[in-house]
C-alpha cells in the first residue's frame, strides 16, 4: 500500500470530522453510555488509523480531535442559544434569514457575471448563504414542524430520509443553473435540512 500524502498535514482533519461527527450524533440523539463510548472511540481509532498509515503526527491528530470536539461543542450551544433566541422573536429570524440569503445572492449573480472576483467573494457567500439556510431552517421547525428530539429512532431515521429528498431533487434540478447561483441555493438547502 502506497499511502503518500501532498500538502500539509496539520491538524488532521479525518480526526476533526470525525470528532465532530460522533459528538454531534451523541448530543442530538444517543445521550446514553453506548453514544459516548462511539463518541470517544470511533474518533480515536480514526486519528490512530491516520498515524498508523503515516499520513500524520500524534500532535496532527490531537490537535484535530481537539477542534472536532470542541468547535461541536461551543457551536451546539450557540445552537441552543440561537433556537430559544429565534424561537422568541420569529420576526427577527424572517428577517435575518432574508437579509442573509440576499446578500449572498447578490454576491453570487455578481461573480457569475465575473464583476467580482470569485476567490475573494466565494467564501463570504457560501457563509451567508449557509447562516440563510440555518435561520430559515430554524424558523420553519419552530414555526411548523416542531421537531422533537425524544422521538422513536425510526421516526428519526424516516426525518432524515425524507429531508434528503429535497436536497438530492435541488441537486439535480440546480446542475444546469450557473455555477456560482447553483451553489448558493445548494448550501442553502444544505443547511435549511441541517
Amino acid at each position: 500500500l502506497n499511502m503518500s500524502g501532498t500538502g500539509s498535514s496539520f491538524p488532521s482533519g479525518h480526526s476533526a470530522l470525525s470528532a465532530g461527527l460522533y459528538t454531534s450524533l451523541f448530543l442530538t440523539s444517543f445521550k446514553n453510555v453506548i453514544g459516548m463510548l462511539v463518541m470517544i472511540l470511533i474518533p480515536i481509532i480514526v486519528a490512530t488509523s491516520r498515524m498508523v498509515l503515516g499520513m500524520h503526527y500524534i500532535l496532527d491528530v490531537l490537535v484535530g480531535l481537539g477542534l472536532g470536539y470542541g468547535i461541536t461543542f461551543i457551536f451546539f450551544s450557540l445552537l441552543l442559544k440561537m433556537q430559544s433566541f429565534l424561537r422568541n422573536n420569529l420576526p427577527l429570524s424572517v428577517i435575518l434569514s432574508s437579509v442573509s440569503g440576499a446578500i449572498s445572492l447578490v454576491l453570487s449573480i455578481l461573480m457569475t457575471t465575473k464583476t467580482i472576483s470569485h476567490i475573494q467573494f466565494a467564501d463570504l457567500a457560501i457563509s451567508l448563504s449557509l447562516l440563510s439556510g440555518l435561520i430559515f431552517g430554524l424558523y420553519m421547525e419552530n414555526r411548523f414542524v416542531k421537531f422533537l428530539t425524544r422521538a422513536r429512532r425510526a421516526k428519526k431515521v424516516l426525518r432524515m430520509i425524507l429531508g434528503v429528498i429535497p436536497i438530492a431533487v435541488a441537486f439535480v434540478f440546480l446542475s444546469n443553473t450557473p455555477e456560482v447561483v447553483g451553489c448558493f441555493l445548494l448550501y442553502f438547502f444544505i443547511s435549511t435540512w441541517a
